[in-house]
């Protein structure tokens, strides 16, 4: 019996591309980027709020609080010392208002808290920044994400 010649082509899986017709294999969408459909020639650059942290994502992961990105990242940069923010997929950090700071790069905790870091004060304090809000719990020092 003859040996048959290719009868079909594959197609590449999401997370995968192929630029060019004549392909003999796919390439994975690299770090930072990422591809949601099969059959794709290219990579979309990983849109601003998420991170792309591997080579052939096919979804995009969302940066948690206390981080943001601005698009085409591999890893979601930390808010730094002095700035917060308080939802996923940021696209950036807000200054602390006056009358309170911060100094770790970091300060919502996996519980959707927040270090209070001021002088302990006895009344209910609302923060505005941007569209979101933190409300104070002062019987606990801290103040947790509404």
């Amino acid at each position: 019996m003859a040996e048959q010649g290719q009868r079909s082509c594959t197609l590449a899986r999401a997370g995968y591309y192929i630029p060019g017709s004549g392909a003999t294999q796919e390439t994975a969408c690299p770090a930072g980027t990422y591809s949601t459909n099969a059959g794709s020639s290219s990579c979309s650059s990983c849109p601003p709020g998420f991170m792309c942290p591997n080579n052939g994502l096919a979804n995009p992961q969302q940066c948690s609080p206390g981080r943001y990105s601005t698009g085409g990242v591999k890893d979601c940069p930390r808010c730094s010392a002095g700035t917060f923010n308080n939802i996923h997929r940021s696209t950036g950090c807000c200054p602390c208002p006056a009358g309170w700071f911060n100094v770790s790069r970091r300060i919502i905790d996996q519980n959707g808290f927040a270090e209070r870091i001021f002088s302990h004060k006895q009344e209910t304090r609302i923060v505005k920044s941007k569209s979101n809000l933190l409300e104070s719990d002062p019987t606990a020092n801290r103040f947790q994400v509404s």
